[in-house]
């Protein structure tokens, strides 16, 4: 398995909601979850006749494509989840961070919240898990974010050429021509002008998207810089890609106390054992929405999740190498929940290593 860094377009609104009501979908995400986008780019790999119907039960099963959520990507530069120890001010929206939160919690220290912005107003929200890019400039600042549409449909009654009663119907939803970028686990990867369709409303023509970039990523390279980054580090911060949850039996938790690493070491081909403790997670506790199951045409469940953005303070064994954590923030782990399995979550990178990218 290698690990590609993609790029998309939607050609169309797609709808991503928080929620649905009586009338439509409404409250858009500004992100595409990890499940929604696998669930997508499997499912339009078998109408493309890319992968069979064996293959397609085999992913259900033991799955070898894997991504990350699609974060989005405005003005050329990458969106991410915030993390829980970043505030912005209400009044003049400058952003605020802890002092010296990474630091004091590699020391198994608690960090001080900020009491107001640089401007001494103490109004300060927290946009944790929201989207948003690191490092940008003021006239950057200024640049419009992820876009939305909303639209009230009336239905038609084909007798009278007149509206039908009790069929309005609304939806929010993310605009046409919107970016987005996720780190994908496969062997061979969709090549760019690959199209495929997400979210709900398929049918009506929503969610239809191409690939417009794929870039294979240095694994090796990657490594050996991150192992230069956590050098002599007893305690590291690990930074959520995807929603962190546990389920064990019936017992299910909104984060993982212990992530066994055989089993993605087994997907990279490694063969690697290790394991990444996990002593504190800070981060917002959300609804884990675990999607659609096409091949037993059932829902999976609702689960607690700590929100991607949180951040995990972690412990590993000796033998978890620098690869293994590169491919942990692709793969993350699979949970069962009675008969259904839950990929793309888990996905943990640490601090450091994605604040190289942030700058």
């Amino acid at each position: 398995m290698k690990v590609w860094e993609v790029s998309f377009r939607l050609k169309s609104p797609a709808l991503l909601t928080k929620r649905r009501t009586e009338r439509g979908f409404k409250e858009a995400l500004d992100y595409i979850p990890g499940n929604s986008l696998r669930g997508a780019i499997v499912s339009s790999l078998y109408y493309h006749g890319r992968i069979g119907e064996e293959r397609l039960g085999q992913e259900a099963e033991d799955s070898r494509i894997l991504c990350t959520a699609g974060f989005p990507l405005v003005g050329g530069r990458k969106l991410w989840p915030a993390h829980p120890f970043l505030y912005e001010c209400k009044i003049c929206k400058e952003v605020v961070e802890s002092p010296d939160f990474l630091p004091e919690l590699e020391g198994g220290r608690e960090p001080v919240p900020p009491s107001a912005c640089g401007k001494g107003h103490q109004a300060l929200d927290l946009p944790h898990p929201r989207c948003r890019s690191f490092g940008k400039t003021e006239e950057q600042e200024k640049e419009p974010g992820v876009s939305f549409t909303s639209s009230v449909c009336v239905g038609i009654s084909k007798d009278r050429g007149a509206s039908e009663g009790g069929l309005l119907y609304e939806y929010d939803a993310i605009d046409a021509g919107q970016e987005f970028w996720s780190r994908l686990g496969c062997e061979d990867p969709p090549e760019k002008g690959f199209e495929f369709w997400v979210g709900r409303g398929v049918s009506r023509g929503f969610g239809w998207a191409e690939i417009t970039g794929v870039r294979e990523m240095d694994v090796e390279e990657e490594a050996e810089r991150l192992g230069s980054l956590l050098r002599g580090q007893e305690r590291v911060v690990m930074y959520a890609f995807s929603p962190l949850l546990s389920v064990r039996g019936q017992l299910c938790a909104p984060w993982p106390g212990r992530i066994e690493l055989s089993d993605a070491a087994g997907r990279l081909g490694t063969g690697e054992e290790g394991a990444v403790e996990v002593e504190r997670v800070y981060g917002r506790v959300v609804l884990h929405d675990g999607g659609w199951d096409m091949r037993r045409k059932k829902r999976r469940p609702l689960l607690l999740a700590a929100a991607q953005g949180s951040l995990a303070v972690c412990r590993f064994s000796k033998s978890v190498s620098p690869e293994m954590l590169v491919a942990l923030s692709v793969l993350g782990t699979v949970e069962e929940v009675g008969e259904m399995k839950l990929a793309c979550i888990n996905q943990l990178a640490p601090l450091r290593w994605v604040m190289e990218e942030w700058r």
